[in-house]
């Protein structure tokens, strides 16, 4: 990831499967997760920050200069935009649209 850089992933996923965003990343592995359309820190630096009860199904692992969200069993209210964003201001955001079998 270099600075300022922002790329739309689209994700087309069936609920009730486990989804994974990775995020790739040069500097460090301080990586902030982020609901974007909601404005909600779900994960700092490896470890979930939020209390909201949405994201009692979310994990988030770091590996090889990739953080990964994963969401276990995602459920239609899952939907919508997550980034993950890296202490020098680059970022990725993932449009995550859900289909019922």
């Amino acid at each position: 990831m270099g600075d300022a850089l922002n790329v739309v992933q689209h994700e087309y996923n069936f609920t009730k499967t486990d989804v994974r965003l990775d995020c790739p990343f040069l500097e460090g592995p301080r990586i902030v997760w982020k609901e974007t359309d909601v404005g909600e820190i779900i994960a700092i630096n490896g470890t979930i920050f939020s209390t909201n009860a949405k994201y009692n199904n979310f994990d988030v692992s770091s590996e090889r200069n990739i953080s990964t969200l994963t969401i276990n069993r995602a459920e239609m209210e899952d939907e919508g935009i997550y980034s993950c964003h890296s202490l020098t201001g680059s970022s990725i955001s993932f449009w995550l649209h859900l289909q019922s079998k």
